[in-house]
């Protein structure tokens, strides 16, 4: 489970064009942000307890917090 962050690391390619989002598990956009490097960190301090969805792109992946 995340606790404070998640840690998203990416090819450099896939990064310059991209934009990250998380939904919570009911489809609501929760946060988004252009990707500026390929390695960085969103803080999840913020969200409450539940199943996240992270989208970049066509890439989709999941974390408990």
């Amino acid at each position: 489970p995340a606790l404070d962050f998640i840690h998203i690391k990416c090819s450099d390619s896939f990064s310059n064009a991209s934009v990250v989002e998380i939904y919570s598990s009911v489809g609501k956009l929760v946060f988004s942000q252009p990707v500026l490097k390929a390695e960085f960190s969103i803080s999840t301090v913020e969200l409450p307890a539940g199943v996240y969805l992270v989208r970049m792109g066509s890439w989709v992946g999941r974390f408990v917090k």
